[in-house]
């Protein structure tokens, strides 16, 4: 089962630093994308059926955690945008 975790007060930088705190977070994002986005939304576990949407509005990313293997100049995540449904990322 995929779990989550939500806040409604914190900005996405915020999101960020959190994510990489906990070993089990494996993606984040805006919840809210109204005004330049707010609030956290954290998954933790394997992400499944992950799809791009063309038609989808640009500002909905979802920030997917890399392996330590798939990092490139020391990012530790991956920008996808935008998507249709979470839940299969194994690390």
């Amino acid at each position: 089962m995929l779990k989550f975790w939500l806040n409604d007060s914190m900005g996405l930088d915020e999101c960020q630093v959190e994510c990489l705190r906990n070993c089990n977070c494996t993606a984040y994002a805006n919840p809210y994308i109204i005004n330049g986005g707010s609030g956290c939304v954290m998954w933790f576990g394997d992400l499944f059926d992950t799809r791009v949407i063309p038609t989808a509005d640009s500002y909905q990313n979802i920030y997917i955690r890399l392996r330590v293997s798939e990092r490139v100049h020391g990012m530790y995540f991956v920008t996808t945008a935008p998507i249709k449904c979470l839940s299969c990322m194994s690390r």
